[in-house]
């Protein structure tokens, strides 16, 4: 499990994902705001003082993209995200640079960590909607996420 997250000072940016991308500052119609690289989530979480969720895939993953439209386009799982969460999406070929220093068994990986870049749970492959949303429930930093 990768210990911190901490991006380097430069970062490889790309518009182009299948979750919803950052368009503002703050979610929308109880949607997610999805970041696309590791430095400007974590620079909201530090500001927010929210943890991370960081999801990685792969381009044609089948189990990154069955988890894309069935567990985060769960309204459960958005409505958990939203408020208590800055969800970040890394994804191998637009990420490349901060994705060389996160040791990766399999994708797609989620990751949860703090606004300091300790990472303090990961799961690895595909996760259903209820697993999903009992990694998210899980106590961060020895205290539950805050609503």
């Amino acid at each position: 499990m990768p210990a911190s997250v901490a991006p380097a000072s430069s970062g490889y940016r790309s518009s182009s994902a299948s979750l919803p991308p950052v368009t503002s500052p703050t979610a929308s119609k109880g949607q997610p705001v999805w970041h696309q690289s590791l430095e400007d989530g974590w620079n909201a979480s530090r500001k927010t003082g929210l943890p991370m969720v960081i999801f990685i895939t792969s381009e044609n993953c089948v189990y990154c993209q069955a988890m894309e439209q069935r567990t985060w386009c769960n309204d459960s799982i958005a409505g958990q995200l939203v408020g208590r969460f800055i969800p970040i999406h890394l994804k191998k070929g637009r990420n490349d640079k901060v994705l060389s220093r996160i040791q990766l068994k399999m994708y797609p990986t989620t990751l949860l960590a703090t606004p300091e870049g300790k990472v303090v749970q990961h799961r690895d492959g595909f996760q259903p909607p209820e697993n999903v949303l009992s990694f998210l429930n899980q106590r961060i930093g020895g205290r539950p996420p805050s609503r």
